[in-house]
């Protein structure tokens, strides 16, 4: 009980409802439900809801097509929307214990998905399909480079051995992802593979 009261002295579901009232305004958005821990919006084609975590106190968005399910892979949070838009140093995750930042956090969101987030709160099918194409390249690259952390340990072995052979047959598989001392040392030895078969 005391932890609701505490939640309420807050003010989350008051500062959701004051800074994202340009969703009703502009968009024909509607608040569909709202507690002390999520605000929902719709539009009847998009949903947007707003978090405030029980136990992180972690304020975050998702937007969506609806219907709005875990299955649904047309949705995105604020940060895979600013990357849309070229932007990759914007915060889009807090955390607010407090009222006076509930306040300002729920400001800077409403500020972010105002500016960023209009083809996502139109609806467009082809740009939350270009969010996910995006969200799979984003993961295919981060294991790759998982791969190639471990895989520069069998480099440097190699490489330490003098087994020239052996660091181009690991670092030709991610040669997109080099960095310029693993591109050298691969040059250099292709450059010496290349000098040994002419002797």
């Amino acid at each position: 009980m005391g932890n609701s009261k505490n939640r309420i002295m807050l003010g989350f579901q008051d500062a959701v409802k004051k800074y994202f009232a340009f969703l009703e305004d502009q968009y024909g958005f509607r608040c569909n439900y709202s507690d002390l821990y999520i605000v929902k919006f719709s539009s009847g084609k998009v949903f947007l809801n707003i978090y405030h975590e029980r136990i992180s106190y972690e304020i975050y968005i998702v937007i969506g097509i609806l219907p709005e399910n875990y299955n649904n892979q047309l949705k995105a949070n604020l940060s895979d929307i600013l990357e849309m838009s070229g932007i990759t140093n914007e915060r889009t995750f807090y955390q607010a214990s407090n009222k006076n930042d509930i306040y300002v956090v729920i400001k800077k969101l409403s500020d972010l998905v105002r500016i960023y987030a209009n083809d996502a709160l139109n609806g467009s099918i082809d740009y939350f399909k270009a969010i996910l194409e995006e969200r799979i390249q984003r993961q295919q690259n981060k294991l790759i480079l998982q791969e190639l952390k471990v895989a520069e340990k069998k480099a440097n072995s190699a490489w330490d051995s003098k087994d020239y052979k052996k660091v181009v047959e690991i670092y030709y598989r991610f040669e997109k992802y080099l960095s310029l001392v693993q591109i050298k040392r691969l040059d250099y030895a292709k450059k010496m593979i290349s000098e040994h078969m002419k002797d």
